[in-house]
């Protein structure tokens, strides 16, 4: 788990405190960090923002929790996640506000790793007039793109979710798991195999395997 980084602030919004985990994430000191120093660690495209979200705890007397750019003591800027909260004294009155943040980079990449193969595969469908068929690393059918209609073994609706055994007869299951598992490990794959259409009867069909990038 990330370390969490602590600070307080007084009802002005004043940093008066941060904890060592905080130190050692920026390289900096507390007294550079008193005050507004701390925001010279922020990306600048996201000043604006976490002082528009301090301001309205100030007025509000509310929390907030924030996604914003922290720069780290690598000079690199890391993704942070931070919940702010009121500090209460023992009449519940407000004295102050405590904060944490979370070092959230790994997710932050993570997603974007999904958004781009996502739009990979969105270029792929546009372009795409043969049926492409999704499956993860458990042999199990996880996307179909192409027309419902009668050249399909069964319905998309009652295949998706399933594994290829699940689906097809065991001999074109073997085929097909075959030639999968060659293509994981980067290999291009063509093969063929025939299956007995309910409507259609007996069918040859040529296939290609490939592995999708980051899946």
């Amino acid at each position: 788990a990330s370390p969490v980084l602590f600070w307080t602030a007084d009802l002005h919004g004043q940093i008066d405190w941060v904890n060592r985990r905080w130190l050692d994430f920026t390289g900096r000191t507390q007294a550079d960090e008193w005050g507004e120093g701390w925001v010279q660690s922020i990306h600048p495209d996201d000043v604006a923002l976490r002082c528009a979200a301090m301001q309205a705890a100030l007025v509000n007397r509310q929390p907030f929790s924030l996604e914003y750019r922290l720069r780290h003591q690598d000079g690199d800027f890391r993704w942070v996640m931070e919940q702010c909260l009121p500090r209460l004294d023992a009449d519940l009155q407000p004295v102050g506000f405590i904060g944490s943040c979370v070092d959230i980079s790994e997710l932050k990449r993570a997603e974007e790793a999904v958004r781009t193969r996502g739009a990979m595969l969105e270029t792929v469908f546009e372009v795409l007039q043969d049926r492409l068929f999704v499956i993860d690393s458990n042999n199990r059918f996880v996307y179909y793109h192409g027309l419902e209609d009668e050249g399909l073994y069964t319905p998309s609706d009652m295949f998706l979710g399933k594994t290829i055994a699940e689906v097809v007869p065991s001999d074109v299951a073997r085929v097909i798991e075959h030639e999968m598992q060659k293509a994981r490990v980067g290999q291009l794959c063509d093969f063929e195999y025939a299956l007995d259409l309910p409507r259609r009867g007996p069918r040859h069909f040529n296939a290609r395997g490939a592995r999708i990038p980051d899946s």
